[in-house]
């Protein structure tokens, strides 16, 4: 890459202190199916983002690149945002003369890119890296700057509807949360609303394409799940859970990760069902347990050392406001509703998200001419 006019910048070897609110620090994590998460993301001072930042500062469109752990994954750096990258990441930026940076971002997700990331990788027992001095070896074989440009339009018209769609579930959830945070009345527990719901099942049992349900699927502070896997990706016993159910991310530091279930299927043991009393209050047992009074009954109770849990027999004490019954099954209904298109965005997210991925080695690879990926795209966006 060095020899297209392709930077590597180096971030800071070492890890600045947490703050309640402040800059994106993006680290190994935040590097999601190939975008940035920053709701996942640590905060950081203005003093740390400044020092943080004398040796790389990062701007919007570099490419983003694990060199650690989940060696080679990309993202590029968000728009609008001052951040910080983590330990074990570093920076490409192109020059533009030979590569187009936009086209770089995709560049790096394709098959060449995966094969020399293989090339160079050092395979250790516990994890594998990727020296930095060794990033800018990696090889990549460009199209024509004005190929590039059209490749990298077609992927980025998906991928925007993709941002898009993500916006509208981030709306839908800010909503629910702000219409909840209105609600009075004299205060019931979590408990009068939900049970937790133990009902074990081997994934086995199930059918191959069974929705499964992990803490690594859940978002952080997002209500809709968005992303899940499959029972023929785990063997062991699991927690079965309903539509409309409650899935509680019990681990620290997870129990921000607070999802309404679109359909049933299986769930890791890490994460506590809980189960509407009344089906037609779900929408209300939904915004009491991703609220901040539920999150921080769980924090301040977790128990265990190495990886504390949240406890049910605190959980179920958090008080909730009831603002009487018809009041609570409308706001339920709203919920539903906002429940409803976020799951269709989610669908139609996938959907994008497949297709992207299938064009992507196929436009690289000059399998496919962007002629007819652009009639692909037209169809689905």
């Amino acid at each position: 890459m060095g020899e297209l006019g392709v930077s590597v910048l180096d971030c800071e070897h070492r890890t600045p202190a947490a703050v309640a609110a402040g800059h994106p620090y993006i680290a190994i994590p935040d590097i999601v199916g190939g975008r940035v998460n920053l709701e996942s993301a640590r905060r950081i001072s203005d003093d740390d983002l400044s020092s943080w930042t004398r040796k790389t500062l990062p701007r919007e469109g570099d490419v983003i690149v694990t060199r650690r752990g989940r060696v080679g994954d990309t993202a590029p750096v968000p728009p609008g945002v001052a951040c910080a990258i983590g330990q074990n990441l570093v920076l490409l930026r192109s020059s533009g003369a030979a590569i187009r940076q936009d086209y770089l971002r995709w560049a790096t997700r394709g098959p060449m890119w995966w094969a020399e990331v293989e090339r160079l990788m050092n395979v250790g027992a516990v994890f594998s890296s990727l020296n930095v001095s060794d990033v800018a070896r990696l090889r990549i074989a460009p199209h024509p700057l004005k190929t590039q440009r059209a490749i990298a339009e077609v992927l980025g018209a998906l991928d925007d509807k993709i941002t898009a769609n993500d916006r509208a579930l981030s709306v839908g959830d800010s909503l629910v949360r702000a219409d909840f945070a209105h609600l009075s009345g004299e205060p019931i527990t979590l408990q009068d609303l939900v049970t937790s719901v133990r009902e074990q099942v081997d994934p086995t049992s199930r059918p191959a394409a069974t929705p499964y349900v992990g803490l690594e699927h859940v978002p952080r502070r997002r209500m809709w799940l968005q992303e899940f896997g499959t029972a023929k990706m785990v063997a062991s016993a699991k927690s079965s859970f309903q539509e409309g159910d409650v899935l509680f991310g019990k681990l620290r530091p997870y129990f921000h990760k607070v999802v309404r279930a679109p359909s049933s299927g299986i769930a890791s043991t890490d994460i506590l069902v809980l189960r509407a009393k009344r089906p037609e209050l779900a929408g209300l047992a939904l915004a009491a347990a991703s609220s901040d009074g539920a999150v921080a009954a769980a924090t301040g109770a977790a128990d265990g050392t190495r990886m504390p849990r949240a406890n049910w027999s605190v959980l179920k004490e958090v008080l909730v406001p009831w603002p009487g019954e018809t009041e609570a099954v409308r706001f339920s209904r709203r919920v539903d509703g906002v429940a409803r298109l976020a799951a269709g965005l989610a669908a139609e997210t996938r959907a994008l998200g497949s297709t992207r991925d299938e064009l992507l080695p196929l436009l690289m690879s000059g399998r496919l001419h962007v002629k007819d990926a652009e009639k692909v795209v037209a169809e689905v966006v």
